[in-house]
């Protein structure tokens, strides 16, 4: 846990976009293409799993209530066309199973066409660090370049990131919250979070200033974003940007009618 200062940064509150799509597309065009490679995504799911996740971060809030993220993932391309867009991520839903192996440590590649359905993801974020200032242009890509490098070696620390393994504790969290501890409150980070972190340790940058515990999670990367945005402004100013839909954690989709036979 940790206290976070009374300063916040004014996000972009995208609540014109009525689809993830659009979203998106108005990411596209306010961010610049070099400015979007190592931005962070962040997601809150609708599902039953992402309904626990985005629960169990409510002890880290100071109003206690249910987070608005369940997902967080790192983006490493996105072109002017959005649906070629992709990034990493360790993921309870890989895109490809297949590529979700331990000497990967369950990092896998999506495409942001993976993250369109509004219902099944009705909150979404993207956090530009940062617009390159006058004269940084270089170093700032060179800090690029070391997020990415590290990202693309999620092996390097393992026996401090052990995403693979946080991955099986929270899934099994997620479909037994009631039967199991709280992660968070055992040591265990949520893994997609953490890798986050480990990318940007690389370019020796702190995700989660100020945290008094190994309890990195989607809802700690969101405070950072929005009030410790100054510790990680060596890449440039910091400009959040958030279509939030799902303020108290509602599950989506119809009631089940049907009967067992």
């Amino acid at each position: 846990m940790r206290f976070s200062p009374a300063k916040r940064l004014d996000y972009l509150d995208c609540k014109t976009a009525a689809t993830n799509e659009q979203f998106f597309a108005r990411v596209s065009e306010e961010v610049p293409t070099a400015e979007r490679r190592c931005g962070l995504l962040l997601l809150g799911g609708s599902d039953f799993r992402s309904l626990a996740v985005r629960r169990a971060q409510s002890g880290l809030r100071f109003d206690q209530r249910v987070s608005y993220w369940s997902h967080a993932a790192l983006m490493l391309e996105w072109p002017d066309d959005a649906a070629k867009a992709r990034g990493l991520e360790v993921s309870y839903r890989p895109e490809s199973g297949s590529e979700q192996v331990p000497e990967r440590n369950g990092v896998t590649w999506f495409t942001l066409s993976k993250y369109l359905d509004t219902v099944e993801w009705p909150n979404v974020a993207f956090v530009s660090l940062g617009q390159a200032r006058k004269g940084k242009g270089r170093a700032v890509s060179k800090l690029r370049d070391a997020i990415e490098a590290r990202a693309i070696e999620p092996n390097l620390d393992r026996q401090r990131y052990s995403f693979l393994d946080w991955l099986g504790v929270w899934a099994r969290y997620a479909t037994s919250a009631e039967r199991v501890p709280n992660p968070l409150f055992e040591g265990v980070p949520e893994p997609s979070a953490a890798f986050c972190e480990y990318a940007f340790e690389g370019a020796g940058l702190d995700l989660t200033p100020g945290a008094t515990g190994p309890n990195g999670c989607p809802e700690l990367l969101w405070s950072t974003s929005l009030y410790w945005y100054e510790r990680v402004s060596e890449l440039g100013p910091v400009h959040v940007f958030a279509a939030i839909r799902d303020e108290s954690g509602r599950p989506a989709g119809p009631a089940l009618s049907s009967r067992l036979r």
